[in-house]
C-alpha cells in the first residue's frame, strides 16, 4: 500500500515572518473582541470552500506580503489618500498580520504532528516484522537454557509470537521475565548454559525496550485525535486570515479606483466572491456613463439604439430557361 505524501514544508521569504513580527509590535495588539466582529455575518461555508482552495502555506506568504505591502502605501498616503481607504483600518491590519501569524504557527504544528504520526506507522511497520523475528530467537534462546525444566518450557510455549503489536509487545516482555529468572536460576547448569547460549541482561533489556517502543510507535501512529483537533483549528485559522486579507485588499482596490496613486497591493487567490461579467466581455464592466463612438457620434448606454433598415439588395442569379422564361429574385436583408 502507497504510503501518505508527507506534508510541503512551509517555505517563506528568509526574515519576512520577523518583518510581520514587528510591524504587530509597532502597530499593537489588537482589541479582545475584534476578531469575532470582522468575522460575523461572514458565509463560513462558503469563505472556507475558498480558503480552503489555496494551500496553508501558500496562504501565509500572501498574507505577509499584502500586510507589509499594505502597512508601506499606508505610511507613504497622504492625508487624503487616506480618507479614501475606507474599509480599512490600522486595527484591522493588525489583526490580519497576527492571524497570518497564529496561521503560520498552527500549520508548523500540525505539520509536525502529521509528520510524526506518518513516521511513527511506517517505522511500526518495520519494527513489527523484525520484532516477530527477534522474539522467535529469544524463544529459541530460552529453551536451549532452560533444557528440561518442564514449567518453564511451557510458559514459553506460551509466548507464541502474535499478530498486533500490542500482544507482540506484551510477548517480548513475558520471554525477557522468563530469561531474568532464568539468570537468577540456583541451578548452576543453567546459568552455564546462559553463558554458552548468549543470554545475558543486555539481551533481555532489549527485548523489554523493544516491546516498550512498540507500544509507543502504536499509540502514536494509532491516535489521530490529536491531529485532527490541530487540523480543524489549522483550518479556523485559514478561513480568518483569508478573509481579512480580502477584505484589506478589495479596500485598496477600491480607494485605487478613486485615487489611482494609491497602488493596489499582491493579488488574493481565489477571490471570495468571483462572478462572471455581466458584460458579456472578458472581466470589462458594463458602461455606465455616456461615451463616444470612433465616428463621433455621442451614446448614452441606457438610450435605445435605433438602427435604419438597411437598403435591399438586388442579387440576380444567372439566366435559367424554363419555358423561355427569365426567372430573376429579389432578396431583401
Amino acid at each position: 500500500m502507497a504510503r501518505p505524501r508527507s506534508l510541503r514544508p512551509l517555505t517563506k521569504k528568509p526574515n519576512i515572518s520577523s518583518q510581520v513580527e514587528a510591524m504587530v509590535r509597532a502597530l499593537g495588539r489588537p482589541e479582545p473582541g475584534l476578531l469575532e466582529a470582522a468575522l460575523e455575518g461572514v458565509d463560513a461555508k462558503r469563505a472556507m470552500d475558498r480558503a480552503l482552495l489555496c494551500a496553508a502555506d501558500m496562504l501565509v506568504e500572501q498574507a505577509f506580503a499584502i500586510c507589509l505591502e499594505a502597512h508601506a502605501v499606508w505610511q507613504r498616503c497622504s492625508t487624503a489618500q487616506r480618507a479614501h481607504l475606507r474599509g480599512f483600518s490600522v486595527p484591522l491590519l493588525g489583526l490580519a498580520a497576527e492571524q497570518a501569524l497564529c496561521l503560520e504557527r498552527t500549520y508548523s504544528e500540525y505539520a509536525r504532528l502529521e509528520g510524526e504520526r506518518l513516521n511513527a506507522g511506517s517505522r511500526l511497520r518495520d519494527l513489527f516484522d523484525r520484532n516477530i523475528l527477534l522474539s522467535t530467537q529469544a524463544r529459541m534462546v530460552l529453551e536451549k537454557v532452560n533444557g528440561e525444566a518442564a514449567a518453564v518450557r511451557e510458559e514459553i510455549a506460551l509466548s507464541e509470537a502474535p499478530g498486533n503489536s500490542f500482544a507482540l509487545a506484551q510477548a517480548l516482555h513475558r520471554v525477557a521475565h522468563i530469561g531474568y529468572a532464568l539468570l537468577r536460576s540456583a541451578s548452576p547448569a543453567v546459568r552455564g548454559r546462559a553463558k554458552l547460549y548468549g543470554l545475558d541482561e543486555a539481551f533481555l533489556d532489549g527485548l523489554a525496550s523493544a516491546g516498550a517502543e512498540l507500544v509507543n510507535l502504536e499509540e502514536k501512529a494509532g491516535d489521530a485525535s490529536s491531529v485532527q483537533a490541530k487540523k480543524a483549528q489549522l483550518e479556523r485559522a485559514q478561513v480568518a486570515t483569508f478573509i481579512l486579507i480580502r477584505q484589506i485588499s478589495e479596500a485598496f482596490e477600491a480607494a485605487g479606483q478613486i485615487d489611482p496613486k494609491i497602488g493596489p497591493l499582491p493579488p488574493v487567490a481565489p477571490k471570495l466572491d468571483p462572478e462572471p461579467s455581466r458584460a458579456g466581455g472578458h472581466g470589462q464592466k458594463p458602461r455606465t456613463a455616456p461615451y463616444r463612438e470612433p465616428s463621433g457620434t455621442m451614446v448614452s448606454p441606457t438610450a435605445t439604439k435605433v438602427v435604419s433598415p438597411a437598403l435591399p439588395l438586388r442579387v440576380v442569379e444567372p439566366s435559367i430557361h424554363l419555358s423561355e422564361t427569365r426567372l430573376s429574385k429579389t432578396v431583401r436583408t
